[in-house]
């Protein structure tokens, strides 16, 4: 059992808290029109039906959340990465629809309650249900709001794709180029996307809490200008991440150290930022609907809400609408043409995840080292990694029976394979690939001055090449 995967069980654990307390907030928040995701009056909440059916549902959220909690004893201790990593990405989703199955169950028995006792329709004092499909507040669609500046956005569009064409392009080290400049655009992909999704957001319809269309205008108002500050903030942060990262690839700034030191700052300024942002935006709804001086509005469209958290309304051609259940934020409209592409999207995304990932990482933990001299060029191969060192720029060359002190900066570091980039006694930039469980390996410095700890298959592979290297100079 690695430190290493402890780490990334660990920071999994605050995530599902948060997605325990998310949950546990669904028994009825003043103000919030949903309970267990079933459209409820505040009228009807103190029912004793309901009042039970609450009770039940917080002692089986604890139960299940719970189970959650302990499925990681099945694979954290692994020696194969592969396993562990197979385990982790299950876990992840597996976690999610634990914690989501009472929230299913107490719905539905919700939902039953509601439409056996005819809770749904008319006023009740000072709230008013509004049943049908959609409901637009025409008023405040003819007025309205944009916060969006799309020029910041581009702006920082062109500055985080920057260091993906350089490293791409240009990079220093060419063995590993294709690989940074990946890892680059995964990060800068992220500014990309929410770029796009933002200016997507600045164009949907109104949100109605109110009959009084000058309190739907001023909340929709304050709603956008509060996430497009929110959102630009995160873009400039995650812009600085690709640059950082740029660097943290480069030995700079503490290297791998730094980065993993980024990454932890990097994730928790993003979920203070967001989750401060709906927060704030929940209180301001809560406040605006329950302060007494206009009706409480209740729009009942829990017919297009699949199991009260998916919604899926083809007559509503907005591709995001508030998300309602199990969180805060906005949900995807299923129904729309753009929903059904995002679900066509996020299910390969998940195939990827569970699937790919894990044959990606075992074919890099199973497949053997190739290394052979061809050419007057030694040649060692593995997987995305290929090193080609012409025998004539070779400047000094040995063979060793056990390996130096070194520690790894970017790479694979598995109890089979330590590949990338290393520090190899005291000297930092080292490229290495080899099985350290073998015993011979093979240590060349170039005229140019990299330095290169690599090995075969086998210590026979191994010392046949080094026997090739040595006739060479002879």
């Amino acid at each position: 059992m690695s430190v290493g995967n402890i780490l990334l069980v660990v920071i999994i654990y605050p995530v599902l808290f948060l997605l325990y307390f998310l949950a546990a907030r669904e028994t009825g928040v003043k103000g919030k029109p949903t309970v267990l995701g079933v459209t409820l009056a505040e009228t009807y909440r103190n029912e004793a039906e309901v009042i039970s059916l609450l009770a039940d549902y917080k002692k089986s959220l604890k139960r299940w959340t719970l189970a959650a909690f302990l499925l990681p004893v099945f694979f954290i201790t692994s020696r194969w990465l592969t396993v562990f990593i197979t385990g982790y990405m299950l876990w992840i989703f597996g976690a999610i629809i634990l914690i989501y199955v009472p929230f299913v169950r107490y719905h539905r028995q919700l939902r039953s309650l509601k439409m056996m006792n005819g809770w749904f329709t008319g006023k009740q004092g000072s709230e008013k249900t509004l049943e049908g499909d959609v409901w637009v507040d025409m008023k405040a669609a003819a007025e309205p709001v944009r916060m969006v500046r799309p020029w910041i956005l581009a702006a920082l569009s062109v500055l985080s794709a920057i260091p993906v064409i350089y490293e791409g392009v240009a990079g220093p080290v060419a063995a590993v180029r294709l690989d940074n400049a990946l890892i680059l655009a995964s990060f800068a992909s992220v500014t990309w996307l929410l770029a796009l999704f933002m200016i997507w957001m600045d164009r949907e319809k109104a949100e109605i809490i109110s009959l009084n269309s000058t309190v739907n205008v001023n909340f929709e108002r304050s709603k956008k200008r509060r996430r497009n500050m929110a959102w630009t903030q995160i873009l400039i942060l995650n812009t600085a991440t690709v640059w950082l990262t740029l660097l943290f690839l480069h030995e700079y700034l503490g290297g791998m150290t730094g980065f993993m030191i980024w990454m932890g700052i990097y994730i928790l300024l993003i979920c203070i930022l967001g989750i401060r942002c709906e927060f704030r935006i929940m209180k301001l709804r809560q406040k605006l609907r329950t302060d007494g001086k206009e009706q409480q509005v209740y729009v009942d469209d829990d017919s297009r809400w699949i199991l009260g958290s998916i919604y899926y309304n083809p007559q509503d051609k907005h591709f995001m609408v508030e998300k309602r259940t199990m969180g805060i934020g906005t949900t995807i409209n299923m129904g729309s043409r753009g929903g059904k592409i995002f679900a066509v999207i996020i299910g390969l995304l998940l195939v990827f995840c569970v699937i790919g990932i894990p044959i990606w990482i075992g074919l890099d933990e199973f497949t053997p080292i190739s290394m052979t001299v061809e050419a007057d060029t030694l040649a060692v191969d593995h997987v995305a990694t290929d090193y080609r060192i012409d025998l004539e720029d070779i400047n000094k060359v040995e063979l060793l029976t056990e390996l130096p002190e070194m520690s790894r900066k970017n790479g694979t570091g598995l109890p089979n394979l330590l590949k990338g980039k290393f520090e190899v006694d005291g000297k930092n930039g080292a490229l290495v690939c080899l099985n350290p469980e073998n015993h011979l390996f093979i240590r060349i410095e170039t005229q140019a001055g990299q330095l290169y700890l690599l090995g075969g298959k086998t210590d026979g592979e191994t010392e046949a090449a080094y026997e090739a290297i040595m006739a060479y100079d002879q």
